[in-house]
């Protein structure tokens, strides 16, 4: 199950957009091994390395404009049945109860839509478990080798909780926050394209200036 930016999702009865994809792949780290991300070895031997893990993570906004917080939709690929839904939180520690199921190092592969993240960019990360009354709760941390810490606690759910939605309403929102995207966009290189021409335009008066002298 794949989606794009500005697709429309239904979780558990409530409705959100797409606005950024990241794709992660795992880097398995041998001992007897020693290269870094970007050589030959490190290229042939993930992917191809038993169990090393590719997944992707939507970040989702709710239709509903009254709930600003940004939920996470996290599927690994080739993981059929169940998928983690997750909002950030400023909890640095997890919930009392919650074992360690997963931890490694993660590179981002690439990114779509309004993110922070960057191709390239590399966290540890650790992920908690807790299985209570049928339900399996998570709680992520990844701590960035850029100095940033995030964390996120949530659920696992059914693939088959998850709808993508094509009906009039979920078009019409999904060309409503691809407009305000595309503006937002437009402002900012307008912004920059204004101070180059600043600059420019500065350094081209000086130079009059001094030649008149």
């Amino acid at each position: 199950m794949n989606f794009k930016c500005y697709d429309v999702v239904e979780i558990q009865g409530k409705r959100y957009v797409v606005i950024e994809v990241i794709s992660y792949q795992e880097f398995i780290i041998e001992k007897t091994v020693n290269y870094t991300l970007n050589d030959e070895m490190y290229n042939n031997e993930l992917g191809t390395h038993k169990g090393a893990k590719n997944w992707t993570e939507y970040g989702i906004m709710p239709v509903d404009t009254k709930d600003k917080n940004k939920k996470w939709l996290t599927i690994v690929n080739g993981e059929k049945d169940y998928c983690t839904f997750s909002e950030t939180i400023l909890r640095s520690t997890p919930p009392k109860g919650y074992k360690l199921y997963d931890k490694g190092l993660q590179r981002v592969m690439s990114v779509e839509g309004e993110s922070k993240a960057r191709s390239g960019d590399k966290a540890d990360y650790k992920e908690y478990r807790s299985i209570k009354k049928d339900k399996t709760y998570v709680f992520f941390i990844e701590d960035w080798h850029g100095g940033l810490t995030d964390q996120a606690q949530g659920e696992r759910i059914r693939l088959s909780d998850v709808h993508r939605r094509r009906d009039q309403a979920a078009q019409a929102v999904s060309k409503k926050i691809r407009n305000a995207a595309r503006r937002k966009e437009w402002t900012r290189l307008g912004l920059s394209w204004g101070i180059i021409l600043f600059f420019l335009g500065y350094l081209f008066i000086g130079d009059m200036t001094w030649q008149m002298k």
